[in-house]
């Protein structure tokens, strides 16, 4: 078989040509929602010379985040406005969404077939079929929830803070599209992994997040003293010692939500000051 590194572009390739042809078509595939909830709003932000906060019959429109009404402008800017420059955006992040889902199945099998049999499925979904012939927000949402969580796998498995970041950006960018649903799809298996899987609860202390609170410590015996060889500890003992394991790891989780949110709280609050701003000047 193939490397990845030219599985993963053959597969993005595969679902650009699969699932493009009948996204020109405004009968086949489409929705009420595609048009009043989206192409009508961006189209009144282009008559209204606005780029920042969304606005549909010269109001405000808030009730969903901007980053679909953004790219959507950004596409009929780019491409001319029509049926097919919006539905591309769509297109792009389906090809993602099978992408991701092959390199989850990498991260838990060494054999690349697993990989690329499940990314296939996914490919063959009536639902993926359908869904990305026209524009609304579900896939992006899930294609930016699904990097999220193999972002987390990643640094699970490697402990570097990298992986950590694109997990942020990829919960970033879907909180601006579908809000916090995001984040209960990627945090849902993200915990059944807490829950189940013993390696991946121990990455977390193996993280700068350590027992003692300072980062870089690791929680290891004495040199030269065998664990297995002392004295039995009293049961006070155990029972302080669980306590202050546990105040610990919630430290832990607190410290590894405000990295993984910070930045995304400033992004939301750029967005809501920047859009206020500019709704008043109008």
């Amino acid at each position: 078989m193939p490397s990845r590194s030219l599985l993963l572009p053959l597969l993005f390739a595969l679902s650009l040509a699969i699932l493009s042809p009948g996204i020109t078509s405004v009968s086949i595939f489409t929705d009420p929602d595609e048009y009043h909830r989206i192409h009508r709003t961006v189209l009144s932000m282009m008559e209204d010379g606005e780029w920042i906060a969304p606005r549909l019959d010269g109001r405000p429109r808030v009730r969903k985040p901007p980053l679909t009404y953004w790219m959507t402008r950004v596409s009929f800017e780019l491409f001319g406005v029509s049926v097919t420059s919006g539905r591309v955006i769509n297109v792009f992040f389906a090809a993602l969404l099978v992408v991701v889902v092959a390199l989850i199945g990498f991260e838990y099998d060494k054999n690349s077939a697993y990989g690329v049999s499940a990314a296939l499925i996914a490919l063959s979904m009536l639902g993926m079929g359908i869904s990305s012939k026209f524009l609304m927000h579900d896939l992006s949402a899930a294609a930016l929830s699904g990097l999220a969580f193999y972002f987390f796998l990643v640094w699970s498995r490697t402990g570097r803070p990298l992986p950590l970041f694109g997990m942020s950006a990829a919960l970033t960018a879907g909180f601006f599209i579908k809000g916090p649903v995001v984040w209960v799809v990627a945090g849902s298996g993200i915990g059944s992994l807490f829950l189940t899987k013993p390696a991946v609860r121990s990455s977390l202390w193996r993280s700068k997040w350590s027992p003692t609170g300072e980062p870089g410590a690791r929680a290891s015996p004495p040199v030269g003293r065998n664990p297995e060889q002392e004295p039995p500890a009293k049961a006070g003992d155990r029972v302080e010692g669980s306590r202050s394991d546990g105040r610990a790891f919630q430290r832990q989780l607190k410290e590894l939500a405000d990295d993984l949110f910070g930045t995304q709280s400033a992004a939301v609050r750029f967005f809501f000051i920047s859009s206020t701003a500019t709704s008043w000047v109008q």
